[in-house]
């Protein structure tokens, strides 16, 4: 089976209250199985939402100064996209299916040449 993400379910009762994973059932989106989990929009998301949290700490840490607003932002968006990056050797991802056909062909090459899904371009 093709698992798009390793994020699964918690469950209630683990030691000292911690929860425990447990296998997911797969949903199938765009032809490939997927755990639900971490999904396009959760890469982005988490990749834009790191920046937007980490970058003021660190301009104000080296300039002495506050961000500006509209660098802040870009950055953001930038790394929001580079977020997506890592599951270019899937498929059925966002990115690889952003430029249609050449997407396509990248993430096959990349899956084949990475060894799969969560390999090379994860590490």
């Amino acid at each position: 089976m093709d698992w798009h993400s390793s994020a699964e379910p918690l469950e209630p009762g683990g030691p000292l209250g911690v929860a425990r994973s447990q296998q997911a059932d797969p949903i199938q989106i765009h032809g490939s199985l997927h755990r639900n989990g971490v999904l396009g929009r959760d890469h982005a998301l988490n990749g834009g939402a790191s920046f937007m949290a980490l970058a003021p700490v660190l301009h104000h840490a080296v300039a002495g100064l506050p961000a500006a607003p509209v660098p802040l932002g870009v950055g953001g968006v930038v790394a929001a996209a580079f977020a997506l990056l890592p599951d270019i050797d899937e498929p059925g991802s966002t990115v690889s299916r952003k430029l249609g056909p050449i997407s396509r062909a990248v993430s096959k090459v990349t899956n084949r040449l990475a060894g799969g899904h969560r390999q090379a371009t994860h590490s």
